[in-house]
């Protein structure tokens, strides 16, 4: 092929193509500079520009022949193909497509616009602003969104390229772009069936209910203690009882509490995102990892830890600090399931906000005591268990006007700001301790301060609980506090989940009923050496994981990978020993565990936990 040949036919090379790979080129020199790619070869940079430019050019013969098609997809793919190198250079991670699904009924929310927001600044809406006014010159100069002009033997032409793009794919060099990895995701999501049991290995049809003599009739309502939980978002146990190299402590009010009730060192929520945390809690269930079962399966039978509280005598409150009840369907679900009275704290001061999300966990713990005040002056009815869900240390964890009292007054790095955040909601605990003290109605009281999940703070060069499986992932602290009945002590050498929290609460009233809580009484068997723990990680192609402390057992559901750590020789995770000969009795024994997973997922989905 001639020079003026080759000429022609490259200007045949669809306009957007041009518009695509520009954009891809200056996305890779991008992240190049921050420092998101690094030791990136020439070989990598031409795979990745023939990738795009080929994807793009393989639509275009498809939706060209339209051009009402043609516009509307063109501008589809623009935006997509934007929103996939944003979200990357901003979260740190390539977009994976089970978030969207997970998410899709909070993506349009105006939360999520306003999170987007903060996270992006004003450079974001510059360069919006340039890509629109381009493609509206491009537009007209070039017809780019409708004015290709296909080649003869359109068929031939699309066997060639989608040739040369497998072929290109076929060579083990790693392409930079967003498509792929996105796809690849889309793939995995659909793919993740392996994990499921034969339904005919199921012994019976409700097969995690527990059958007791009850003893509810007899409980004693009055002389019980009331009940509450405080379940703190995004509480990352990396950041108790540690401290800055210049000695400041993250959380120095939750840490002077220790020494006042039960603590277990190692304390893992079982999924992430708050609605599977505080279904761990409340029904000692393994989440979803298909959907949360606030949403996705909202019509399911459960028996939750308020239900039963409920019906010895106690009023159950849920209580929030974020705006929006409707979110993840909480309100609604929760009110179904043993919660009496639902609210959330709402305040017109702006000294009360905590950004968009909601009040400050200080304005919480002060609106909520004086509700109980309200409900204790007017009612027979004198216990409570109270579920109090803060929202201060939520992200975006942005950068805090100078405060010398916080553990890095010019905080400059993720983790730093995610220091504060936590040291900031660390404060806000005091105002429950005041509220709590002064009521001498409730001085009889337990306790439990927890995370509804943790977040990584770039331990592992990511902060984004939506990929990985490690330590920061999941770990989180747990201190139960009950004045005069539990003994202050420390669990070091077992693991414990929020799976086990609701059979510990029971188990300190004494009250024996009928229940399908998987979760074991930490009060009970809290010198067993073996505990199993089961981890869920929903997202990044759903990481599944089994504790038996010290050995962690994970598997990535999709890509078959499996790592198995000991967590206490090796706590930072860098060492697979899957391969180890002396540990296969114990990779065996955790491998049979994780099936249980499954089994858990399978009744979710086929609404077995519990009869109707």
């Amino acid at each position: 092929m001639n020079q003026h040949a080759f000429n022609k036919r490259l200007k045949k090379l669809p306009a957007i193509v041009w518009l695509i790979v520009s954009i891809q080129i200056g996305a890779v020199f991008l992240f190049l500079y921050r420092g998101i790619f690094s030791n990136v070869s020439i070989w990598q940079i031409l795979k990745t520009i023939l990738n795009v430019a080929i994807i793009f050019w393989l639509i275009e013969i498809l939706v060209s022949k339209r051009k009402a098609a043609a516009l509307f997809v063109n501008l589809i793919l623009i935006f997509f193909f934007t929103l996939l190198i944003l979200f990357h250079y901003y979260a740190n991670s390539h977009l994976d497509y089970s978030i969207i699904i997970d998410n899709w009924n909070e993506i349009f929310s105006h939360e999520t616009a306003a999170i987007i927001h903060s996270e992006v600044g004003t450079n974001f809406y510059i360069f919006l602003a340039v890509l629109v006014l381009f493609i509206a010159f491009a537009q007209k100069r070039w017809k780019m969104l409708y004015g290709y002009q296909r080649l003869k033997n359109p068929v031939l032409n699309f066997s060639i390229l989608l040739v040369l793009f497998i072929s290109i794919n076929l060579i083990h060099i790693n392409s930079l772009d967003e498509i792929i990895p996105f796809s690849e995701s889309v793939v995995r999501f659909y793919r993740i069936q392996s994990i499921y049991p034969d339904p005919e290995s199921i012994p019976t049809e409700y097969p995690e209910v527990n059958h007791v003599k009850s003893n509810i009739l007899n409980f004693g309502i009055d002389k019980a203690p009331n009940i509450f939980f405080i379940v703190m978002e995004s509480f990352n146990a990396d950041f108790a009882e540690t401290k800055t190299k210049k000695g400041k402590e993250y959380t120095p009010y939750f840490n002077s509490l220790i020494s006042k009730g039960l603590y277990i060192k190692h304390f893992y929520g079982n999924s992430v995102v708050t609605a599977r945390g505080h279904f761990s809690i409340l029904f000692s269930t393994i989440p979803s990892f298909k959907g949360k079962v606030y949403e996705k399966y909202s019509s399911i039978h459960l028996q939750s830890l308020p239900e039963i509280l409920k019906k010895v005598g106690y009023t159950t409150i849920y209580d929030q600090g974020h705006y929006n009840l409707d979110f993840d369907n909480t309100g609604p679900f929760l009110s179904k399931n043993g919660f009496e009275i639902v609210r959330k704290e709402v305040s017109n001061k702006i000294a009360d906000q905590v950004s968009y999300h909601g009040v400050k966990d200080s304005v919480l713990y002060n609106f909520f005591f004086k509700f109980i005040d309200s409900l204790h002056n007017k009612s027979n009815r004198k216990k409570y268990f109270g579920f109090l869900a803060t929202i201060s240390n939520h992200g975006p964890h942005l950068v805090l006007p100078y405060n010398p009292k916080l553990p890095f007054p010019h905080s400059s790095t993720y983790r730093q700001c995610f220091a504060n955040s936590t040291f900031l909601a660390d404060s806000y605990l005091q105002e429950f301790f005041k509220e709590l003290k002064r009521r001498k109605y409730l001085k009889n009281s337990i306790i439990v301060i927890t995370g509804d999940h943790s977040y990584p703070a770039d331990e592992h060069g990511s902060h984004i609980n939506a990929e990985n499986f490690y330590e920061e992932n999941s770990r989180t602290p747990c201190l139960i506090i009950w004045k005069n009945h539990i003994k202050p002590q420390r669990i070091e050498n077992s693991a414990w989940s929020q799976l086990d929290i609701a059979p510990t609460i029971l188990d300190l009233l004494n009250i024996k009923i009928d229940n399908h809580f998987i979760g074991k009484s930490i009060m009970k068997y809290k010198t067993t050496k073996r505990h199993i723990i089961y981890l869920v990680q929903p997202y990044d192609g759903v990481w599944l994981s089994v504790v038996d402390y010290p050995f962690k057992y994970v598997r990535h559901l999709s890509l078959s990978k499996s790592y198995i750590f000991n967590l206490e020789k090796d706590p930072k995770e860098t060492t697979n020993l899957i391969e180890d000969t002396k540990l296969q009795p114990e990779l065996k024994f955790l491998r049979e565990k994780e099936k249980f997973i499954g089994v858990n997922q399978f009744l979710i989905e086929h609404d077995r936990i519990w009869p109707n």
